[in-house]
């Protein structure tokens, strides 16, 4: 939430003044490695799904007709969409609109699941104590020739 809003301040500032509540900003306004979480787990999961359904909210405000076309091209609302779809699922039916947060057994494998916000193409790895995340390349295999003697 804390890049997607930085690039939609950058691009459309007053757009974002406009959509965006006050109280959304003690919840996104710094970046999650510089907040603190609830101790309380319930208190946790509360926020957790404060902050999804203020991403959801996001999204539908940056995908509807009335908003500047250039907003939906930009990378961080690309990581928000697919963060909102591997940590939540939404339930959009009128009267039973509910939002669900996924347990860690419930998110997809960290092999598929995004490392990062940063690159969207990052995976975790692991090999035996040894775990990390970058984008994944295949290099080709050097052809080394025989030369005849």
């Amino acid at each position: 939430m804390h890049w997607a809003l930085n690039q939609l301040s950058d691009v459309e500032p007053t757009w974002v003044q406009q959509q965006v509540p006050p109280e959304w900003y003690p919840r996104c306004g710094l970046r999650s490695d510089q907040a603190r979480l609830p101790k309380e787990a319930s208190t946790r999961e509360t926020l957790a799904r404060q902050i999804g359904a203020d991403g959801f909210q996001h999204l539908e405000w940056v995908l509807a007709t009335d908003s500047p076309l250039g907003l939906r091209r930009l990378p961080a609302l690309e990581a928000l969409r697919q963060i909102c779809l591997e940590q939540y699922d939404r339930c959009t039916v009128p009267g039973l609109e509910a939002l669900h947060w996924h347990t860690r057994d419930e998110q997809p494998p960290s092999a598929v699941r995004m490392a990062s916000p940063d690159d969207l193409e990052a995976s975790y790895s692991s090999k035996r104590d040894t775990h990390w995340w970058a984008t994944s390349c295949t290099f080709p295999r050097p052809v080394i020739q025989a030369s005849l003697i």
